[in-house]
């Protein structure tokens, strides 16, 4: 039986595609490298061993390169001007900011396993958020504030995003949360520009000792 020229040239043009489509796959990850919070490259036990003793992240700082670096978990310091933090967190909520009280920034980064597990239901959440503000304020009178990077999973959490507002112009991330830290992170801010943040899974009771060292420090 003669074949018809469409007949010999489909499985041509199919072998061709495969060939091709095998060579588009992208090459495997170089193996892992590992580095301290300073830069200064580890083996993988050592990473491992620093990490387990809770005081640092893991963050890939380099996806491409597979490269893994600590972190410390938390960080104080004090920015020129509060001010711009204080104004664009105030176009962000659509009312005033007080000036005079310290900005408590509860940071979500988006959906990750962290912040999608766990059996805490909308109406803890809120209870903890109140008691968490009542608590604060015996500390410094303290406007908490709650910003997402992204909404994803937020509504499951809290049963609504009335409470919470987008990041403006990501400025909350480009100067506090450089990396993606599991569940979220904080930060506390002074009028003065005085500022202490936590990055990763924190309990509330964390935020309240925060808060008094930062007063402690006026």
């Amino acid at each position: 039986m003669k074949l018809s020229p469409s007949a010999v040239l489909l499985p041509a043009l199919m072998l061709f595609a495969t060939v091709f489509l095998s060579a588009q796959k992208p090459s495997k990850l170089p193996l892992a490298k590992y580095y301290d919070a300073a830069g200064k490259e580890l083996s993988k036990a050592e990473f491992d061993q620093t990490e387990r003793t809770q005081n640092y992240l893991s963050v890939i700082v380099d996806s491409s390169a597979n490269a893994h670096q600590l972190v410390w978990r938390e960080e104080w310091g004090t920015l020129p001007s509060a001010e711009l933090i204080y104004s664009k967190i105030e176009a962000a909520i659509g009312k005033p900011v007080d000036r005079n009280k310290y900005l408590l920034i509860m940071y979500y980064p988006g959906k990750d396993p962290c912040n999608s597990s766990g059996m805490a239901t909308p109406s803890d959440y809120a209870h903890n958020d109140a008691e968490l503000t009542r608590h604060i304020q015996k500390i410094a009178p303290t406007q908490v504030i709650h910003i997402y990077k992204s909404p994803t999973g937020l509504k499951k959490l809290y049963g609504s995003l009335s409470k919470h507002h987008q990041d403006p112009e990501a400025l909350i991330e480009r100067t506090f949360f450089k990396y993606h830290y599991p569940c979220g992170s904080y930060v506390i801010i002074r009028p003065d520009g005085a500022y202490g943040s936590y990055f990763g899974e924190y309990a509330y009771e964390d935020i309240l000792e925060r808060a008094k060292a930062l007063k402690k420090k006026e």
